[in-house]
């Protein structure tokens, strides 16, 4: 919907804002000044009370507006909006920048509208941390924040974002700090249950610990990666496939300093390349799982997913690559997450 639709200048007379209502796709009018920032809303509960009290309609609509409405920001995600106006029952919601411009409105109805997937959503938050250390001496590396929110905080809202609502998060490493966090999901509007490790299970072994009752395809990801791939593609892909285990692909480009020297028979040169750039498909830490997967993996033993992958392949099941082209960092270590942390901005 045109949003635009409701924007009005604060000298607007009221009863032109009246008859815009019965047009708009909104029950609210934004007031905004000569620079676009946000002075006011009116809904059609003050202009039901401006008729009450016989307001002269040929004043401005600055007279009657709410001057502090309740507003989202541009920087906030879709999840957080969306739970915030169903936790205040907001069917329309204002979203400014943090200097005040107006940048749009979001309808509840429009944010509820999203698909849903209840495949199971696996994310690995179990390990030391030992390349961020002292950073998580006392907190897990889930928990550590880039900006103003911990790391798989930002992982589970752009799983929710795009529909999914289904987790598991694999804990072992301060298990009871990331718990505590994120509880049963309810704060998201969603459902979280933890696959507690009892011993480190490797980055495979901790889906023995699933339930079995979800026959659906799941997406296993490793908790200390930011990204903005679409999940929704990558499970489509996995299913178009009918493939065994999709594996996301990122590519790692490796620059040599040196000139290179390519050799034919007898050590006689063909060429020289002065520092050239390789690039090479790395595996990205996501992956979807058929079910099928999972007779390969044993309830308390240890298997890593590189161990998984060369089982699957050595009975020649369907294992295919996804190439992400979108966002993707890995924060591995104090370089990676300092560097996360200067630009975690490229991720709204």
């Amino acid at each position: 919907m045109n949003w635009k639709s409701a924007v009005f200048d604060g000298s607007t007379p009221i009863a032109e804002v009246i008859s815009e209502f019965d047009r708009s796709p909104y029950g609210v009018a934004l007031i905004v000044d000569d620079k676009e920032k946000l002075e006011g809303i009116v809904t059609d509960g003050d202009i039901r009370k401006a008729l009450l009290k016989e307001v002269d309609t040929g004043l401005p609509v600055s007279e009657i507006m709410n001057r502090n409405p309740i507003v989202a920001y541009a920087d906030q995600s879709e999840t957080e909006i969306t739970c915030f106006m169903r936790k205040k029952t907001i069917h329309y919601l204002p979203v400014v920048d943090r200097s005040g411009v107006l940048k749009g409105i979001r309808s509840l109805d429009d944010l509820s509208r999203i698909k849903t997937f209840d495949n199971p959503v696996i994310l690995m938050a179990g390990g030391y941390g030992e390349r961020l250390m002292p950073l998580t001496k006392d907190c897990p590396k889930p928990l550590l924040k880039i900006g103003e929110k911990p790391l798989l905080e930002m992982i589970i809202e752009s799983f929710i974002d795009q529909g999914f609502n289904n987790f598991y998060i694999s804990v072992y490493y301060k298990a009871d700090m990331i718990r505590k966090h994120f509880g049963d999901g309810a704060k998201w509007g969603v459902s979280i249950n933890y696959l507690l490790e009892k011993k480190k299970l490797g980055t495979a072994g901790s889906l023995g610990l699933l339930p079995t009752s979800n026959a659906r395809p799941m997406i296993v990801m490793n908790g200390d990666l930011l990204t903005k791939v679409d999940f929704i593609e990558m499970l489509e892909y996995h299913e178009r496939k009918s493939a065994s285990m999709t594996i996301g692909s990122v590519t790692h480009d490796v620059h040599v300093p040196y000139g290179t020297l390519e050799i034919e028979e007898e050590n006689i040169l063909k060429s020289i390349n002065e520092k050239p750039s390789l690039s090479f498909p790395i595996n990205a830490g996501i992956y979807v799982l058929d079910q099928k997967c999972m007779r390969f993996i044993n309830k308390g033993a240890r298997m890593d997913m590189n161990d998984l992958i060369t089982n699957l392949l050595g009975i020649k099941e369907r294992v295919f690559v996804f190439p992400i082209k979108d966002y993707w960092m890995d924060i591995g270590s104090v370089k990676d997450f300092n560097s996360a942390c200067r630009h975690f901005s490229d991720l709204n």
